[in-house]
């Protein structure tokens, strides 16, 4: 590789720029884009970004992180990477390192996920309260079944979908959220400006995810589809979080893991709000709560569980 990766890059503003910006755009040129090699990552070398990605059929999120950046100079074939990772990230020697101390941004707080819950450096395992044991225990009852049928064809721990519907929705199947630039008359018209259902995946990212570019918007309403569409998200995902909770949460939440130096955001990843870390913080004792509810539930051994894989 002629510069080595040393962080992750996107359209931002100030625009991102550098001499590794400028190899991934002689090397997108080298393999037939048609952009300006300045240094500067722009939407054109963004848009370009896309294209390669969905060309090797990674997520085409713009961003590029360490599996674009292997896919553009290194020589392993990343569609093979992808197909391969929800087998190999629910392996229990993969899932086996998330019991080590680790982080994801060398500023950001460090933790290490334990069959009780996360368990953060200088916090501990952050208690749910009472209202958040119950709602996962009531999410889990009421919508079990679509549950368990898309995590076996969308393998992600049991654990993670439960505290990305309490997360997104607080369980309610019908909310729809209008993100700014969203079509107010005709949602269906943005469909990367809208979302709806119990896991909030906009409605581009769940066209994507079920391979169905002509799914309506309403569909999400139905909770076995927005399941379907958000664990299928997950999934994919995968890639870049390894199922670990607090990145899994802020990948699903932002789209991808990007750093943000907000001394308020203890995670240092961009999440929603902007210069928080409510969202990943919310995540995070959601899933301590799903741990304990998991087992109480009797859910099949054979549903994967971070609990399970950990003990």
């Amino acid at each position: 590789m002629p510069v080595s990766m040393t962080r992750q890059l996107w359209l931002t503003t100030p625009m991102m720029r550098g001499d590794d910006v400028l190899a991934v755009q002689r090397r997108l040129a080298e393999l037939g884009a048609a952009l300006t090699q300045d240094g500067l990552l722009g939407a054109g070398t963004r848009d370009a970004v896309q294209r390669f990605q969905a060309n090797a059929h990674l997520i085409d999120d713009g961003v590029v992180g360490p599996l674009t950046w292997e896919a553009l100079f290194g020589q392993s074939d990343p569609a093979r990477v992808v197909r391969e990772a929800p087998k190999d990230l629910l392996a229990p020697e993969t899932v086996h390192r998330l019991s080590e101390v680790h982080g994801h941004f060398k500023d950001g707080c460090t933790w290490r996920v334990t069959p009780n819950g996360v368990d953060i450096t200088g916090s501990g395992i952050e208690a749910p309260s009472e209202a958040d044991g119950r709602l996962v225990r009531d999410v889990l009852a009421r919508f079990r079944d679509p549950l368990l049928a898309a995590i076996a064809r969308n393998p992600v721990p049991i654990e993670n979908a439960l505290a990305c519907i309490c997360t997104e929705s607080s369980g309610n199947p019908a909310p729809l959220r209008r993100e700014p630039g969203c079509n107010l008359k005709d949602p269906t018209l943005t469909p990367s400006r809208c979302s709806q259902g119990l896991m909030q995946t906009l409605l581009s990212t769940a066209r994507a995810a079920l391979h169905n570019p002509a799914l309506p918007l309403e569909e999400l309403e139905r909770p076995e589809v927005s399941i379907m569409a958000g664990t299928a998200y997950m999934a994919q995902q995968g890639v870049q979080t390894r199922h670990d909770p607090p990145l899994a949460a802020a990948a699903y939440n932002a789209g991808s893991l990007r750093y943000d130096s907000t001394p308020a955001n203890r995670w240092r990843l961009i999440q929603y709000p902007i210069g928080t870390s409510r969202h990943v913080d919310r995540f995070v004792r959601f899933f301590n709560a799903a741990v304990s509810a998991v087992d109480e539930a009797g859910v099949p051994n054979n549903v994967p569980s971070l609990r399970r894989l950990l003990r």
